[in-house]
Parts: structure tokens; C-alpha cells; sequence
């Protein structure tokens, strides 16, 4: 972006209120904090890192045309914001361009467009697949984190008829966890004690669980996941997935101590069960504890790189976002000097 006075208030009058800094999502430019890192690394790593480029255009500052190649090789959506069609470069014109007026570059119309086209960017328009998802979360905080043992794909098969375990099971993996509840109480109330039962029940009140705002609601979902975990680990005591569902219920309902003891007998017998391990940061994040998670992070990456798109999403982690160290090891950079 140039570094002239329109830029200046086309960026904080217009650009960055359209996404105000909450939860992970955030507009950010070199105008908010100075370049620390070389400047032309930096700003390729801010571009790699973005859900997307937003490039005030002024035939000044040559930069900005460097920057924009950048993020056309990353593959980011690109808006460019100019003061008449001309100032973009002929190959650039067919892109998302905003025009202003120089004498009113701040108007309501400007704010208009460039927002509708901000959020289709944001809401995946023109992004890739499997950037979508991403993207809608981190704008919307919908949906559920999968953080069980086992895969959550929703399934097209009907649910099987007369068959309460099998229905529940089925539609824990669709997703649909209430009616999950529902069929897997029915199991558990005709008899059925197993591992399987437990487990989905406990998981199915977490994830509905997960799905609410904080508040009533999800304290009684937490506190039910921790009643049948409990009952669970009496009959099974060795079943890891129950130990580990009773672990996360006390950490949900802010019993950090017998959460951590809990993690720490799983990994003690299983050092590679990374469920645990994961959990285990996730406590250590919400207590502030940045050393411990980090290491936790660290290591759990380090063995399975594909948990850092659940942790980039994971509420549990807000608390300890914005540390330099978690945003590296959550981040990892590939841009080389």
C-alpha cells in the first residue's frame, strides 16, 4: 500500500473496519505496526499467511505491484482499490477493482462495494475448496471442531431401523449429535454398557456441547459428557478413549488439576496417543501456561503436521493467539531469505 494520506484513510476509514479485530480473523497492514524483519521477506510472509489481499493502487509506490504479483502466486483473491480504472495495470483491470473518488475516497459507496466483494472472498467465492471451511469459521465460529478418535464424515446411508446403537452411531457421524443423544440413551437404557455406547454418547454431548455459546446450555451438554464419562470408566476403566473423554469433560468444566492428571496417566502409558497430547495443550493454552503448550504443540506437530488445522481453529487457544512462539510453531513459514 502507498504511504500517502489517501491510503492512510482509505485503510483505517474504510478497509479495516470492514473487519474489526475479534477472534482470529484481522485486517492487518504495514501502517499497523512497522516492518520489524527485512521488508521484502516480511511482507511475502504476511501474504502467504492471509485468507486474502487487499491493494490500495497508486502509481507512486512500484511496491504495491510487487506485492500483488506476490499474492497472485500464492494464489490469494486479490481487491485492488484505485482512483480510476487507468491506475491499475492493463493485466490487473479484470480483477475485483473499487474505484473512489480522490475528493471523497472515504465514501459510503467506496465502503459498499468493497464489502460485498470482501465477503465473498471470505466466504469462499473465489477461494479453493479447501480453504472454504477455513475461512467460514474463522468468520462465523459455526460448525464443530472434530477432536474425537474417530472421524466425523457425515454419511448418505439411512440410519438403521431398530437398531438404537447402530442409528446413534450413525448419526454421530453425520453430525447430527442431538439425535445421536437420542438413540444412544435408547441403547443405553435397552441394556447396552459397551465401550462403543459410552464413547459416542460422551463424545456426541461434547460436540453438541461445542456447538453452543458459552452458557447454560453448554455447561449442562459438558456437565452430561462427564456424567457418562464417569459411568463409562467405572465398567471399562481401561478403555483409553473414556479416560481421555472424562479427561476433557473436567477440563471444559474448569477442573484443570484432575484434567492434567488424567492427560498425564494416558501419556505416561501411551506416549504416542496424540489425542491426549493435543488435549493436553489445549489445557495448557487456557491456563496460560505458553511454555508448556508450546511444547506440547511442538511435539504433536512435529509427528502429525495435519493437527495444526484443527489447533488454527480451536477456540481453547484465543488466550495464548497472539504469542510470537504459538503463531510460528501454528504458522510454520517456508519463505527463505
Amino acid at each position: 500500500m502507498s504511504t500517502n494520506e489517501t491510503a492512510h484513510k482509505l485503510y483505517f476509514n474504510v478497509v479495516k473496519p470492514l473487519l474489526p479485530d475479534k477472534g482470529r480473523l484481522r485486517m492487518i497492514s504495514y501502517m499497523d505496526c512497522p516492518i520489524c524483519d527485512e521488508f521484502n521477506r516480511e511482507i511475502r510472509s504476511w501474504i502467504h499467511l492471509s485468507n486474502g489481499v487487499v491493494a490500495i493502487v497508486d502509481k507512486m509506490a512500484s511496491n504495491v505491484a510487487y506485492e500483488i504479483g506476490v499474492a497472485e502466486g500464492f494464489g490469494k483473491p486479490v481487491i485492488l482499490i484505485a482512483s480510476s480504472p487507468e491506475d491499475v495495470p492493463s493485466m490487473l483491470r479484470a480483477k475485483n477493482v473499487v474505484t473512489y473518488n480522490p475528493e471523497d475516497p472515504t465514501s459510503d459507496q467506496v465502503r459498499e462495494k468493497l464489502e460485498k466483494i470482501l465477503k465473498a472472498i471470505l466466504q469462499g467465492t473465489f477461494i479453493d475448496q479447501r480453504f472454504q471451511d477455513h475461512t467460514s469459521i474463522l468468520i462465523n465460529k459455526g460448525g464443530c471442531l472434530a477432536r474425537g478418535d474417530e472421524p466425523t464424515l457425515a454419511e448418505e446411508s439411512a440410519a438403521p431401523e431398530g437398531d438404537e446403537l447402530g442409528a446413534g452411531i450413525h448419526f454421530y457421524h453425520a453430525k447430527s449429535y442431538d439425535k445421536a443423544i437420542i438413540h444412544l440413551a435408547r441403547a443405553m437404557e435397552a441394556g447396552n454398557r459397551d465401550t462403543d455406547t459410552y464413547f459416542h454418547l460422551t463424545d456426541s454431548y461434547f460436540f453438541l456441547g461445542e456447538s453452543f455459546p458459552p452458557g447454560e446450555r453448554q455447561h449442562n451438554a459438558y456437565q452430561k459428557m462427564q456424567h457418562f464419562a464417569r459411568e463409562g470408566t467405572k465398567f471399562h476403566p481401561n478403555d483409553k478413549r473414556l479416560r481421555k473423554t472424562l479427561g476433557l469433560s473436567c477440563m471444559k468444566l474448569g477442573d484443570f488439576d484432575r484434567a492434567e492428571n488424567i492427560f498425564t496417566e494416558l501419556l505416561a502409558e501411551d506416549p504416542e496417543y496424540t489425542v491426549a497430547a493435543y488435549n493436553m495443550a489445549c489445557l495448557y493454552a487456557l491456563q496460560q501456561k505458553k511454555s508448556h503448550c508450546l511444547r506440547f504443540l511442538s511435539e504433536m506437530f512435529n509427528r502429525n503436521s495435519a493437527w495444526r488445522y484443527l489447533a488454527r481453529l480451536d477456540s481453547d487457544f484465543d488466550g495464548v493467539w497472539d504469542d510470537e512462539l504459538i503463531q510460528r510453531v501454528m504458522f510454520p513459514c517456508p519463505i527463505s531469505r
